[in-house]
């Protein structure tokens, strides 16, 4: 029974300073069973205005290859380097520097 494992962008979401979310669905499929899912986790990304997203597709492609999971498939990565290219403008990139610069001062509510 060929078991195969593999990975999907399942859910993107944009959050308000530019943040980008990405969620996988990492699956367990059974070939023979129809391709049946028999197990399946979450796996979450998140990209950062300014972020190279081909570079964090790369890290993640790793940790999946590293886990026996088949890395993402190229439309994936590029249907999120448009949705980057649209929300990740200057202006955006500016604002969320300063806002990650602000959190990372002391008393600035930060960790």
């Amino acid at each position: 029974m060929p078991i195969v494992k593999k990975s999907i962008v399942n859910q993107m979401n944009v959050e308000r300073i530019g943040l980008i979310g990405v969620r996988f669905a990492l699956q367990v499929i059974e070939e023979e069973l129809d391709n049946r899912e028999i197990a399946s986790q979450w796996h979450r990304m998140l990209i950062e205005p300014g972020d190279n997203v081909d570079a964090k597709f790369d890290e993640l492609n790793a940790w999946l290859t590293a886990n026996g999971y088949a890395g993402t498939v190229n439309a994936e990565r590029n249907r999120v380097k448009s949705i980057a290219q649209v929300i990740h403008t200057a202006g955006v990139i500016s604002n969320y520097q300063a806002w990650k610069a602000a959190q990372q001062a002391p008393g600035g509510g930060g960790a």
